[in-house]
């Protein structure tokens, strides 16, 4: 019985010799305590300087294409890109970011601000209105696919859209700004290209056909339309209606060449001739679709 004991407290101690004695020693390698890795925010702003320049500069998440952001009252506003959804608002002297709204559908587009209030629609559907805090107002569902941006002046908002659950007709509406009821809504003959341009109290756009038209923005009222191979929203200055517009040209080397050119009508009457402005015509092989399908 003693030496049973004896052997238990002898073989105990070794042990506990021998773990003193491992702690102690030093570990082969030497453990070399690393810091945690701290997530990277892609929204923090990185300065600059560049050519003179200097501002700040930030990733956007996702990596898709943007469009062309909104600046009002040192705020700058932009979507995260078709296929995202998100919308951001950044501090436009910093690129501090403020807020981010999450949309339920896909791919907000570029926006207008006035007054305090955000407009953008989403590629699938719906025209949303925020406050510039990001708190939303009010949407609406309105058509599949929208691919122009927004228009908006004087308490409304002006979209055009397809009637997809209907005949898919393509429409030009106004809809009032703080609770989303529509005012009015005319037929285009088809969609638009970018967005509607206002001026007084006239509303202008292109279609992708190539079509001018001009609208009476308080009732809706279509004062004129004009085919004239528009390639451009409108630009309205000093009483005319500036567009690029197409025109194929005959060429005994290449046969036909599409190119491009800018022109004018007056943006009051109803039936103008345009003036074209010949030293701004080029060549846009990029709208030479049979050549292009061919490469």
């Amino acid at each position: 019985m003693k030496r049973g004991l004896l052997f238990f407290l002898s073989a105990t101690a070794g042990l506990l010799c021998l773990a003193g004695l491992s702690q102690s020693q030093p570990q082969y390698p030497p453990q070399i305590p690393r810091p945690i890795p701290r997530p990277i925010d892609p929204l923090r702003p990185v300065p600059f300087h560049s050519d003179g320049r200097s501002g700040w500069r930030l990733a956007i998440p996702g990596n898709h294409p943007l469009a062309t952001p909104a600046i009002a009252d040192g705020k700058l506003y932009i979507g995260g890109g078709f296929g995202s959804h998100e919308f951001y608002s950044f501090d436009a002297i910093s690129g501090r970011s403020d807020w981010i709204y999450h949309t339920a559908d896909d791919g907000p587009t570029a926006a207008v601000v006035e007054n305090g209030e955000i407009a953008f629609n989403t590629e699938s559907c719906e025209l949303e209105i925020l406050t510039t805090r990001g708190r939303p107002i009010w949407k609406k569902w309105l058509g599949d696919p929208l691919m122009s941006m927004p228009a908006m002046a004087d308490g409304s908002v002006y979209m055009a859209f397809p009637d997809s659950r209907g005949r898919g007709t393509y429409y030009l509406a106004a809809f009032d700004l703080s609770g989303g009821r529509e005012i009015w809504r005319s037929a285009l003959p088809s969609e638009i290209i970018t967005a509607p341009v206002i001026e007084g109290d006239k509303i202008y756009a292109s279609t992708v056909g190539g079509i001018l038209v001009a609208f009476n923005r308080r009732d809706g009222t279509r004062i004129w339309e004009d085919q004239r191979n528009a390639t451009s929203a409108p630009a309205l200055w000093n009483g005319q209606t500036f567009f690029s517009r197409r025109e194929a040209v005959a060429s005994p080397q290449a046969g036909t060449q599409q190119t491009e050119l800018m022109a004018s009508r007056a943006a009051a009457a109803p039936s103008a001739p345009p003036v074209e402005l010949r030293d701004t015509q080029h060549n846009s092989d990029y709208r030479d679709y049979a050549t292009r399908a061919q490469t």
